[in-house]
């Protein structure tokens, strides 16, 4: 499939294969050695060689679909055919990418504390995460039962001067707006 097409630079030549296989600077350094050049002309071979890569990459791909669409625009087959097999082949792309299953986050998370369990002293430092994770969050249950009781005394002082007045001085919707309040704020924290 590939051809051998010249290079040339400066006064050298050489027959390199499209498409490339091989990196650019792989290139640069065999011509440097093969040719006897100074190192400092690297760059610019390595440009050169990319530019041309580039070009000639493009040349064999307009000639490949050129060739592949002659037929078509003779006559010679028929484009109703083409579009039945693109139509089968996405059908089918389609098929398989519908069947295909995403793993489950309880696997991914699965695999990825096992793999950083076996990497070597990181099983310490978990521990110690998982350590100073669980004394924070105790801190932070406490800190919020603390609040609880206090909003619980509040409402209960509340309520309690609300019910002890007499019934003329609250209306009772009053004391469901401020029974709905004290419920708002447990539910909050």
């Amino acid at each position: 499939m590939g051809k051998q097409i010249p290079f040339t630079y400066s006064d050298h030549t050489v027959l390199l294969d499209i498409p490339n296989t091989t990196c650019i600077n792989e290139h640069a350094y065999r011509l440097i050695d093969q040719w006897r050049l100074p190192i400092f002309v690297f760059p610019k071979l390595q440009e050169a060689l990319l530019l041309f890569f580039n070009e000639q990459t493009q040349i064999i791909a307009d000639e490949t679909t050129q060739l592949a669409v002659q037929p078509f625009i003779e006559g010679q087959f028929e484009i109703q055919t083409l579009l039945d097999q693109w139509f089968n082949l996405v059908q089918e792309c389609k098929a398989y990418i519908h069947n295909f299953e995403r793993p489950s986050d309880e696997h991914i998370f699965s695999n990825a504390f096992q793999n950083v369990l076996h990497t070597g002293n990181n099983y310490e430092l978990l521990l110690h995460l998982e350590y100073i994770y669980q004394s924070e969050i105790a801190d932070m249950l406490k800190q919020r039962d603390k609040q609880i009781q206090e909003f619980d005394t509040k409402h209960h002082r509340e309520m309690q001067e609300v019910v002890s007045e007499p019934t003329d001085k609250y209306p009772d919707v009053y004391v469901r707006n401020l029974a709905q309040k004290h419920m708002e704020d447990k539910q909050v924290d």
